[in-house]
């Protein structure tokens, strides 16, 4: 959702089209489409609305970048991930950059929007690192490994992997709550982690 010098907005992706769509909240109209990359899977919104990114996970074979939408001027860029593929989970940080877990290189990458460039890399190992959640005070990401039902903590500063605990079978929708407890859906046992 977006509200960038318009009626608010719906971001919808469509990953068979390559798409994303504005829709208008209160009509369900559609207000424009963006072309983005291979499969469109998460969008974020930046802070003051004007910004909207984009993993574009890619079909049969793995794409490795991001599309960044202008919701002001209608423009796309891509950022380019290099060797991190399969783009995934994602969270605006305050500064402006942005945490991607990428399933094929096993990471949680941070990547500074304005420059288009990937800044650090944390090694999240085998297990498909998929969603990614931020602790209350921005210090800590917590990453959902759907394979390996657990979930990974990664130091920010230092961009390291520091602890990994058990969830449960498919582990992968995350967030954080706002006592700082970690709630994790398990969707091959049907259960919730906390």
């Amino acid at each position: 959702m977006c509200s960038a010098h318009a009626a608010p907005r719906l971001l919808v992706g469509n990953k068979s089209a390559d798409t994303v769509w504005a829709l208008d909240r209160a009509t369900g109209e559609r207000l424009t489409e963006y072309a983005t990359g291979p499969a469109p899977h998460e969008i974020a919104v930046s802070h003051d609305g004007r910004t909207a990114v984009v993993t574009t996970y890619g079909h049969k074979d793995a794409h490795r970048a991001l599309t960044v939408i202008d919701l002001v001027d209608g423009g796309t860029r891509t950022i380019d991930l290099g060797a991190h593929g399969r783009p995934h989970g994602l969270q605006l940080l305050a500064d402006g950059d942005a945490l991607v877990t990428t399933e094929s290189s096993g990471a949680l990458v941070r990547v500074d929007i304005a420059r288009g460039a990937v800044t650090g890399v944390a090694e999240v190992g085998d297990g498909i690192g998929h969603m990614v959640a931020m602790s209350k005070d921005g210090a800590f990401a917590y990453v959902s490994k759907t394979r390996a039902g657990t979930v990974v903590r990664v130091d920010l500063a230092r961009m390291r992997a520091t602890a990994e605990r058990p969830a449960g079978a498919g582990a992968e929708g995350i967030a954080v709550a706002p006592d700082g407890g970690v709630w994790v859906t398990n969707r091959g046992d049907g259960t919730v982690t906390v």
